[in-house]
């Protein structure tokens, strides 16, 4: 054979920034959210505007509302610019509103004392040190500092809008009010009396305390000095007061609640004298713990609110306005109208009926907690279901460019308790939900209308669960697909409450529905004998029904220690086979917290959650029919964090984590962790889900589009040569429909030489003969 010399190729590749491009995450409209503070201000005689803070990533929004004195027009809410998401200064821990300028000032949890207006660009700190409560007075501003046991009151006036300094503070100051320390639960409160015009300051407990300053609000100066109002006839009661307010005549209120809506005592006592005697009466209505505000506008007939519960008589009787417990403000134009939290987000109630109006449009703060949607492999991904802290959301069309919502949220069975899990056959006709209540229900379109009084509570967990508490809720439900009883997994999950005197847990729960609703719950070893803190399930056909049951690691010298995963697999027989199921190919358990499971379409499983030490992120693989479990690549993944949710790309095998607002990519067949997805500062990701890729956050779901334009290099280009030709092969790149081979004689060149436009497989070929000494080749993949 004849000897032939051929010289080496150099072969390049185009290199695109990242593996893949992202579309701006997309809010879809789950509105909604915890609300808790709300301030108003008035813009003119018959307009407010309303400001609320939320706990989520969006700090504060606001809306002006019009024609207020009359029939009020809400309009929807808007972020403040200054506050929102990408601030990221998450939860305010208490804010003030000023009229003359328009402006916030808000206690952040590590910022200090921030101000602003709804304008963009505004924002300053007015003191960077915390700041525990702050309150706005006639252009006065007060703010509560600690200092070890010693507490401060600061002190200024705000620039109205007609100076160039408006919403800046000056003649500032600071004075002492106590050396005593502040005992009480909650935050201080800081309250102008409109009859003497003196501070007070409150602090909660039992019996609360009363701060008085010893002149006018205008005049304080480092020289004030406070006294302390007498609380005799509160401390004789023997409970928390929690809540203060001051009438326009100068009558202080205070309330007090204990317990939850099961079991509740509610007083509301007040005092005409700036102390001893109080007049104390007790509630029958559920008040629930919150504010206590009062109108302004007229010291002879006045409107009180504590928290769920009003008086239209200054406080003589009193009854529930229909909203939720927490934070209430009084329109400043109307004082029979107010702000109230309710189930949903925000509402407006009108005393004198009374009723609520949601008014949450444009809230995105809503936590969202799970997301389920069907999987039929015929029909596209088109119906899914949304579990949130509002509610139960629905939305059908979603594969076409105008995905329908429900405009509110459904609340099974009139429960209207936060959700947190959902699961759905496999069209999505049907679902079942869970909440913090510990309740699951089911709807089925048979049933009929969509709506809550169409679902059917199917387990309860104050009946089911012998653990139960009134923390306890329903974390993850898992249908069994293949059972004709209708056979569903419930997994309860019991958090701390304020009556728990030790450290319950939730369990395992099996239901079949032969006519009604039986549930069992799974016991036995090695499950710990007082049962398992369930985070997720999933159910496999494995010849058997096997479902896995991802749990809390809690260690528990007297009942069993629980971690990880169970497997639990049918017998046969009416019982379960249980094991723990998490261990390597030695047969070594692996002791976890594990907080999700996700099962691709070949029934791998793939898991994810923190060590026992909660000091690392993990994530593990099982291939479908083997024991054990291998350890995901760790490279590339934060420290100290946890893995909270966990999915997979179908088509790609690529697998995604959430790591608080990060999602992290391990493309398939890599050794090393990515994060090319950030959620905006401030939110926790809940749960992921793929298609594109669905994020569940404390600000609202989201949608993340991939931008199909940019696509991956080829990769692994390899060439051979024999006598007559020159092969190019490279792998796939998924989403390419055609590769374009491009050529120059110079390795630096332009490469603008195109060899082919249109190759449709993976490789290419072109004769030796006519190449001359040396060529250079570059492939790129189109769509």
């Amino acid at each position: 054979m004849k000897k032939k010399t051929f010289l080496i190729f150099v072969v390049f590749i185009l290199v695109y920034f990242n593996f893949f491009a992202v579309n701006i995450p997309t809010a879809e409209p789950v509105y909604g959210g915890r609300i808790e503070h709300i301030r108003t201000i008035p813009l003119s005689s018959t307009e407010t505007r309303v400001f609320i803070t939320t706990n989520s990533a969006n700090s504060m929004f606001y809306a002006d509302m019009t024609d207020v004195t009359t029939t009020p027009v809400y309009s929807a809410f808007q972020v403040v610019p200054d506050l929102d998401q990408i601030a990221n200064f998450g939860w305010i821990r208490g804010f003030a509103a000023d009229e003359g300028s328009e402006f916030v000032f808000a206690c952040t949890m590590g910022n200090g004392l921030v101000a602003c207006d709804i304008t963009g660009s505004s924002l300053y700190t007015v003191d960077p040190i915390i700041v525990e409560a702050v309150e706005v007075y006639d252009s006065h501003i007060f703010y509560i500092v600690y200092f070890g046991n010693d507490i401060y009151l600061y002190y200024g006036e705000i620039y109205d809008t007609s100076s160039p300094n408006c919403g800046q503070i000056y003649n500032t100051g600071s004075v002492l009010i106590t050396s005593l320390g502040y005992n009480g639960e909650f935050a201080p409160d800081i309250m102008i009396n409109p009859d003497n015009e003196a501070l007070y300051i409150f602090e909660d407990g039992t019996p609360p305390i009363f701060y008085k300053s010893s002149v006018p609000y205008y005049d304080i100066d480092g020289t004030t000095t406070f006294s302390n109002l007498t609380v005799t006839d509160l401390a004789a009661v023997g409970k928390q007061y929690l809540a203060a307010g001051i009438a326009p005549d100068g009558r202080i209120f205070a309330g007090s609640y204990t317990g939850n809506s099961y079991s509740y005592e509610a007083y509301i006592a007040y005092s005409d004298a700036d102390g001893d005697p109080w007049t104390n009466n007790t509630i029958t209505q559920d008040a629930g713990r919150g504010e206590i505000q009062v109108t302004q506008n007229d010291p002879a007939d006045y409107n009180v609110m504590f928290s769920r519960v009003f008086s239209m008589n200054k406080g003589t009787t009193w009854d529930s306005h229909g909203g939720a417990d927490g934070s209430v403000f009084f329109d400043p134009n109307n004082d029979d109208l107010s702000y109230v939290r309710t189930d949903w987000a925000m509402g407006a109630c009108n005393l004198t009926v009374p009723s609520v109006t949601e008014i949450n449009d444009g809230i995105e703060a809503v936590q969202v907690s799970d997301f389920a949607m069907d999987s039929d492999s015929v029909l596209p991904k088109d119906i899914a279901w949304v579990a949130s802290k509002s509610g139960i959301w629905y939305v059908y069309d979603y594969s076409t460019l105008t995905p329908i919502w429900t405009t509110i949220p459904i609340w099974p069975d009139g429960d209207s308790t936060p959700y947190v899990t959902a699961t759905t056959s496999i069209t999505a006709d049907t679902v079942y939900v869970g909440n913090t209540s510990g309740n699951a229900f089911k709807y089925e379109s048979s049933y009929g209308t969509l709506d809550g009084s169409n679902f059917d509570r199917i387990f309860e967990a104050s009946v089911e669960d012998p653990t139960w508490t009134y923390s306890t809720s329903v974390s993850a439900i898992a249908m069994d697909s293949g059972s004709p009883t209708e056979r569903t997994f419930i997994g309860t999950y019991d958090e701390e409450d304020w009556d728990e005197t030790t450290d319950s847990q939730g369990g395992i729960f099996v239901g079949e529905c032969i006519g009604s609703w039986n549930w069992t719950q799974i016991t036995g070893s090695p499950l710990p004998s007082n049962g398992v803190d369930v985070n997720d399930i999933v159910v496999l056909d494995e010849e058997t029904t096997v479902a896995y049951v991802a749990v809390d690691y809690h260690y528990d010298a007297a009942y069993g220690t629980g971690c990880s995963i169970y497997r639990l697999e049918d017998d046969g027989a009416g019982g379960w086979i249980i094991t723990r199921d998490l261990q390597d190919i030695y047969g070594n358990g692996i002791y976890v917290t594990i907080f999700d499971l996700w099962v691709d379409q070949y029934q791998n499983i793939y898991a994810c959650g923190i060590d026992a030490g909660w000091t690392t992120v993990v994530s593990y693989y099982k291939a479908f029919g083997t024991s054990y479990w291998d350890v995901l690549e760790t490279s590339g993944l934060p420290i100290s964090l946890e893995g909270k949710s966990i999915t997979v790309n179908n088509t790609t095998g690529d697998v995604y984590m959430a790591i608080e607002n990060d999602i992290y990519e391990l493309l398939n067949g890599a050794t090393s962790w990515t994060n090319p997805i950030t959620i905006p500062e401030g939110n926790y990701i809940e749960f992921i889900y793929y298609d594109d890729l669905l994020v569940g956050t404390g600000t609202g779901l989201y949608a993340i589009e991939f931008d199909d334009s940019v696509l991956d290099p080829p990769a692994n280009l390899e060439i051979m040569i024999d006598e007559t030709t020159i092969y190019l092969s490279w792998d796939h790149v998924y989403g390419a429909t055609s590769y374009t081979i491009y050529s120059d004689i110079d390795p630096y060149g332009s490469f603008s030489t195109v060899e082919d436009a249109g190759v449709i497989s993976n490789n290419w070929n072109e004769p030796l003969s006519g190449l001359g000494n040396s060529k250079f080749y570059q492939v790129t993949a189109n769509n």
